[in-house]
């Protein structure tokens, strides 16, 4: 009796019980949640929590948050056989212990950061702060180094490699690509939610409106936004729904440094390049892309992915049975005729290209 044909190529997600990974993940992100609803609750609506209490608290979710992203940042290393994951795995791990714990986390105090130090890591518009100095009582140069690396080095950064911000460095990001792993596959998919791609761009427009109510003295906007943008769809639906929703729904729907960044991105010589000769249509990129970005119909008909939402975590490069995808543009016939002999352009395919393990 004969059997069906199968695609050796395709990762083939194994029969699994209860996965202990995902169920730790999903108690971390959980546990922060709880935490910061305490302390937004009574930062807003003043619960007169004691100082004392919201000390510990605020100390314990930089802890917490520092420990996912080491402990959960490892499990990626591990689970991921791909360089190119494993680099940007270990500077998300280096540069959140730096920003997370020394220089504005639990142990500035003990070490006795600046302020000016402590807002090395602010940029605008998530933190508004950096085009308000006045209201913060902070130096000019903190004023001018956040409204240069908000407004010049990051956009130009994005211009040349993308969002690699947003996967290498943001806070938000970061908790994304460790603790937010196992959830990857769950997010928004399909034509039906990519209008909600745009959302971002509205609360890029709310942001601008809120700094400038704020340059001018009102706190009230900014009370709301902060409440209802940074707690409600930043913390609860942006990272407490990472089991839910995926990991990524915050950065793609409603982040508006991800808007900025990526009209620059799109714009600029960043690219996942793909080729149509290898794809088969498995639609394996897809699914693992928590941005929903359709690349299988690009990859089909040839075409590079340069979506405002790509953040360059090269997932879909990773899992690709056929090699079809590269941060590389692939070679012509003849350059690839050319350069057999010395295999010009295998050793920075291999670099990136392989296959995650069974999860």
């Amino acid at each position: 009796m004969s059997q069906a044909p199968v695609c050796v190529g395709r990762p083939v997600r194994a029969r699994q019980g209860l996965d202990i990974v995902r169920c730790a993940a999903g108690i971390a992100v959980l546990g922060m949640l709880a935490l910061y609803t305490v302390r937004s609750l009574n930062g807003h609506f003043d619960l007169r929590l004691s100082g004392r209490l919201m000390s510990i608290s605020g100390d314990a979710i930089w802890w917490a948050y520092w420990g996912s992203v080491a402990l959960f940042g490892l499990i990626v290393i591990r689970r991921w056989r791909n360089t190119y994951f494993r680099w940007r795995t270990a500077a998300t791990m280096i540069s959140q212990t730096l920003f997370g714990i020394v220089l504005i986390g639990p142990l500035r105090g003990e070490l006795g950061v600046p302020p000016f130090w402590q807002r090395l890591h602010l940029t605008w518009p998530l933190h508004m702060s950096v085009l308000t100095p006045h209201l913060e009582k902070t130096m000019l140069p903190g004023f001018i180094y956040g409204a240069l690396m908000s407004l010049v080095v990051w956009p130009l950064i994005a211009h040349f490699v993308g969002l690699r911000y947003c996967s290498w460095f943001c806070f938000c990001g970061n908790l994304a690509e460790s603790a937010g792993d196992s959830f990857r596959t769950k997010g928004p998919k399909g034509p039906s939610a990519q209008p909600l791609d745009n959302t971002a761009y509205g609360i890029l427009g709310l942001a601008a409106l809120v700094t400038v109510a704020r340059w001018f003295g009102a706190s009230r906007p900014f009370e709301w936004y902060d409440l209802l943008v940074s707690f409600g769809l930043g913390v609860v639906v942006g990272m407490g729904l990472y089991p839910l929703l995926g990991s990524r729904v915050w950065c793609r729907f409603y982040c508006p440094l991800r808007a900025v960044l990526g009209w620059f991105s799109r714009r600029g010589r960043f690219a996942i390049y793909t080729s149509d000769h290898r794809c088969i249509e498995c639609g394996t990129c897809n699914r693992y892309c928590e941005m929903g970005i359709d690349i299988r119909m690009r990859a089909r008909q040839g075409i590079p992915v340069r979506d405002t939402e790509c953040v360059a975590c090269g997932a879909c490069i990773a899992v690709c049975p056929r090699y079809a995808l590269s941060f590389f543009p692939f070679p012509s016939a003849e350059e690839a005729m050319t350069a057999a002999n010395r295999r010009r352009f295998r050793v920075p395919f291999k670099r990136q290209l392989a296959t995650p393990r069974e999860r």
